[in-house]
């Protein structure tokens, strides 16, 4: 009995202390969105940009920045552009065969004013204001050896922007415009 205790106690330490969870010193993460969705059910027609983090596994805790450009294509008339700018707070769970982290995020959109012309209204013009932006995240990533991995990651992200519309035949018009939707990321992560 002593010898069955003692192999699993071997077991479980080796398992444990040869896991990405105790092999880093500090870990730098970097992620690219490979997809967007609007909670409407319309899809971006191209988004762009990154994610850094760093996480310091004796904290746990670690931070990140967000910059991402969503771009949607209108018929006649500007596309546009949601520039989404984001701080991140996450917790990283490292296991020995999955890594994991969760997180939270606060920042800002902005969105470029679009013009065009059609039959109905003429000559218009919108204009948005800037929108504060929340989402929630969880990354998932398969190590590579301790000190490296890839992940995918899923981000819920939900603010709205006042509108403006001006239009040459129908006047002025204000409303709200929702940019909640969801993203999916790929990335890597390397400690040190």
């Amino acid at each position: 009995m002593q010898r069955i205790f003692i192999a699993l106690f071997v077991g479980m330490a080796s398992l444990f202390l040869t896991s990405a969870a105790w092999a880093d010193i500090i870990s730098i993460s970097a992620d690219v969105p490979i997809a967007f969705e609007f909670d409407d059910g319309g899809s971006a027609d191209s988004v762009s940009g990154y994610k850094i983090g760093l996480a310091i596994p004796g904290i746990i805790v670690g931070i990140g920045y967000e910059d991402y450009l969503v771009t949607q294509k209108n018929s006649g008339a500007d596309d546009t552009e949601i520039n989404f700018k984001i701080i991140d707070i996450f917790l990283n769970l490292p296991l020995p065969i999955v890594n994991i982290a969760l997180g939270y995020g606060a920042g800002s959109a902005s969105i470029n004013d679009v013009t065009g012309t059609n039959t109905t209204d003429g000559d218009f013009e919108f204009t948005f204001s800037d929108a504060t932006i929340t989402q929630y995240f969880i990354s998932l990533g398969i190590p590579f050896g301790l000190l490296f991995d890839i992940h995918v990651g899923y981000h819920v992200l939900d603010g709205e922007s006042d509108v403006k519309l001006v239009t040459d035949n129908s006047g002025t018009s204000k409303d709200k415009v929702d940019l909640s939707g969801t993203m999916t990321s790929l990335g890597i992560k390397f400690g040190f």
